[in-house]
């Protein structure tokens, strides 16, 4: 990401570019697609290369797309709005420092959710606006087949994107940079857009991204009991701060509070962390394989295995402070 102080390529030529309309080399084609693919999965706008090679995937595919059937179209975005879900908290501050770290890019719009669950942010229908009548999650495929008719005109697309250096009307995602692949959902706007993109198949669409890197605030346990010292919920806490997986700044009773960790999909539960892991696994296209902190992944298939684990380790910390080591002299 840019700092405040780097300048983007069309910095003071904003009104003399026409964004949508720029030709590309296919080293650009090359990197983008390098870039979307890796686990960041983002090509920053602000990079001229990566913004032209970005536009050029998007344009390449909407020139030369075969329109799918209707029944093809609602069998995607059918596949795209029943997609499990993770676990994706946000920052613990209320307060957001806008523009510290946002940054506008291209990203696939497979790795996006919608802001709610299913069709629940599809409240109502944007593809339609003359007489309102197309139900809402219906609307979606007349939205597609409208956009893969307009193929790539760039003022067509610029109606869906806006412009890298304008405020609207901007896909608003927030961003969660996993080891396993970010992950973003929508934030302000784009449910709509980003649902009949996905069900087009485009490779990449242009987004203000708000990433969220923590601290981060883990929910409460559904039980009291669970949050005390010794409870369920504490112990397997504990087993992640002890392996390097997430950190708290307090491991005592009700400790949600400003928790630093990569894996921020992985606070509720163990139950949770599990489905959380899989879904963003799904979600990304790509299976992971590395340590999760100092445990092997493996461990997150079984939650009453991490109930053992986190148990076991409990009771041997407890048995150390018992008996400590004496001093050697």
């Amino acid at each position: 990401m840019t700092s405040q102080d780097d300048k983007p390529w069309w910095h003071g030529r904003e009104d003399s570019i026409d964004f949508f309309a720029l030709d590309w080399e296919p080293e650009n084609l090359t990197c983008a697609a390098e870039m979307l693919d890796n686990p960041f999965g983002a090509a920053p706008a602000s990079i001229e290369p990566w913004f032209r090679g970005g536009l050029g995937l998007l344009r390449t595919y909407l020139r030369n797309l075969e329109i799918p059937r209707r029944d093809i179209l609602v069998a995607r975005r059918d596949e795209f709005l029943d997609r499990p879900r993770p676990f994706l908290p946000t920052n613990s501050t209320e307060i957001r420092q806008v523009g510290n770290d946002e940054q506008v890019a291209w990203i696939n719009p497979r790795r996006i959710l919608l802001k709610l669950p299913h069709r629940e942010s599809l409240i109502h229908d944007n593809s339609n606006r003359r007489d309102g009548t197309i139900p809402a999650v219906e609307g979606i495929i007349d939205f597609a087949e409208r956009i893969a008719h307009q193929r790539d005109d760039s003022r067509c697309l610029r109606a869906l994107f806006g412009t890298p250096a304008s405020d609207i009307p901007y896909i608003d995602v927030e961003g969660w940079p996993l080891p396993s692949g970010s992950i973003f959902r929508v934030f302000f706007n784009g449910n709509h857009r980003v649902a009949a993109l996905a069900a087009l198949g485009v490779p990449c669409v242009l987004a203000r991204i708000h990433w969220c890197r923590g601290p981060f605030e883990a929910p409460y346990a559904e039980s009291i009991e669970d949050e005390k010292v010794g409870g369920r919920i504490h112990n397997y806490r504990r087993l992640l701060h002890t392996f390097g997986v997430a950190g708290f700044a307090h491991l005592g009773a009700l400790n949600c509070f400003d928790v630093q960790t990569d894996w921020p999909i992985l606070l509720k539960s163990p139950e949770s962390a599990i489905k959380s892991l899989s879904a963003a696994e799904r979600i990304t296209g790509r299976k992971y394989t590395g340590l999760i902190g100092e445990l092997p992944r493996d461990w997150f298939t079984d939650a009453e295995f991490l109930d053992r684990a986190a148990a076991r380790l409990a009771a041997q910390l407890t048995d150390i402070r018992a008996r400590p080591v004496q001093p050697h002299y």
